[in-house]
């Protein structure tokens, strides 16, 4: 077993060493898209949490979404985001283990906030 420790944006895992079936154990799956089934691409900044959609793969079997539970850490602001996978206790596959992958939430198109701006702008001349 093992207990996650969440300390504001830091993560410490204790594991305890147990023997398990290759084919269960989440610290050799992939972390993937679920729409595409590839690595994970950037994301674009939002100013709130993003947290992409994603799929588990051991080899090429998907493990069940109620094996796992999903944590994210910093994904707000640009930059490197994490995404974490932790077995659920007990879950009934049989699945153990943690998996942490990165993805990056890159700034989006300035254009846009520049137009966003402009608009914000002429809609306070507006109202003043």
């Amino acid at each position: 077993n093992y207990a996650a420790k969440d300390a504001g944006d830091f993560i410490s895992t204790v594991y305890k060493v147990v023997n398990v079936d290759k084919t269960k154990d989440l610290s050799k799956a992939k972390i993937v898209d679920a729409k595409t089934g590839k690595a994970l691409g950037k994301q674009e900044y939002t100013g709130e949490e993003i947290k992409p959609v994603i799929k588990v793969m051991i080899g090429a079997a998907d493990v069940p979404a109620d094996a796992y539970d999903v944590t994210y850490v910093n994904n707000v602001n640009k930059g490197k985001a994490t995404i974490v996978i932790t077995a659920k206790e007990g879950n009934a596959a049989g699945y153990a283990g943690s998996k942490a992958q990165n993805f990056t939430i890159s700034a989006g198109d300035l254009r846009q906030s520049a137009e966003l701006l402009e608009d914000m702008k002429n809609l306070l001349k507006q109202l003043l």
